[in-house]
């Protein structure tokens, strides 16, 4: 199996960015980051992708204290410097700087919490909370088999997403010895999901005072929507907000200009079509290369105890 990066690095042998992000950040700011502070409280709700926070942000954007961001501005562009920092490319450091500089046109308010919900930025929990005052990560996690095939499902090996993420550098994580070009779609977000939830959860036992941590299934559920109460609680929204919201708002994703790459198959950002089964009928070596990638991990999240999951393996 391919060893991951970034856990356990040397900070002292990384390089301070790679060439090719440094060309397409022309931008950044010299020396020590300015703190931003567009308010009181910032809160950043990082992962995979794939862990409902669109539907978190239909909730927030009703609260007139919070300042909701889903996938702000520029986003994508930090999905490449979030892989190489997962794969010990780019220092703390310029992660800072990077941040910083991408976030700098965001003006102090009276705000009580400024909230920015983007898997585009998971590599960046350190950067947050150098660059942001009183900044807190709450960290949301999926099941890897279900997040595989949700993935898989959006369209990740199609078309302009696929050549991207085999022939960009660092538009998709590859852990060290392994070439990119021969990954498949199922094999590349499992390798993305161990190296971004190892890294968050790395970051909140260095953090525990500011590092909320939250299963997916534990707060998703379209039959009792208050289940995500306690996310919404660990942000910061009072019992008041919280008994004033409609569990039923306005879809966030009309809001949204999608761009080509990032265009879901369809409007709802579901899977429109099931071009992969759910685990339970995947073939036995699939589940056995989940389980090769992912299983440490599962285990330590509660995942993979089923009997015929195990009887697979």
């Amino acid at each position: 199996m391919a060893r991951m990066s970034r856990v356990g690095s040397n900070e002292s042998k990384r390089l301070s960015a790679p060439l090719f992000l440094k060309l397409v950040t022309p931008q950044l700011i010299a020396g020590r980051p300015r703190k931003l502070a567009p308010a009181k409280r910032s809160v950043f709700v990082l992962s995979t992708g794939r862990t409902g926070t669109v539907f978190l942000a239909g909730l927030l954007d009703q609260v007139s204290s919070v300042i909701s961001a889903h996938e702000p501005k520029p986003s994508r562009v930090l999905n490449a410097w979030t892989t190489a920092y997962l794969e010990d490319k780019v220092s703390d450091k310029f992660m800072a700087a990077v941040l910083a500089n991408k976030r700098r046109r965001l003006a102090a308010t009276n705000k009580d919490i400024y909230i920015e919900m983007n898997n585009f930025i998971a590599g960046f929990a350190e950067a947050a909370s150098e660059v942001f005052e009183n900044a807190s990560v709450i960290h949301i996690v999926r099941d890897p088999r279900d997040f595989i095939t949700s993935l898989t499902n959006r369209g990740d090996d199609e078309g302009i997403r696929k050549f991207f993420n085999k022939y960009v550098p660092h538009w998709a994580y590859v852990p060290r010895g392994v070439k990119k070009r021969n990954l498949d779609a199922f094999s590349r977000a499992a390798y993305r999901w161990v190296a971004i939830n190892q890294c968050l959860s790395d970051w909140g036992k260095r953090n525990p005072d500011r590092y909320h941590f939250f299963k997916f299934e534990d707060i998703l559920d379209h039959k009792d929507p208050h289940k995500i109460d306690p996310v919404l609680e660990a942000i910061g929204l009072t019992k008041k907000q919280i008994k004033e919201l409609n569990y039923t708002p306005e879809p966030h994703y009309q809001k949204v200009k999608f761009s080509l790459i990032d265009r879901p198959i369809d409007a709802s950002n579901t899977s429109s079509r099931q071009a992969m089964a759910k685990w339970r009928d995947w073939r036995d070596n699939d589940k056995k290369r989940v389980a090769e990638i992912c299983g440490p991990l599962m285990k330590q999240y509660g995942y993979g105890g089923e009997p015929e999951w195990l009887a697979a393996l």
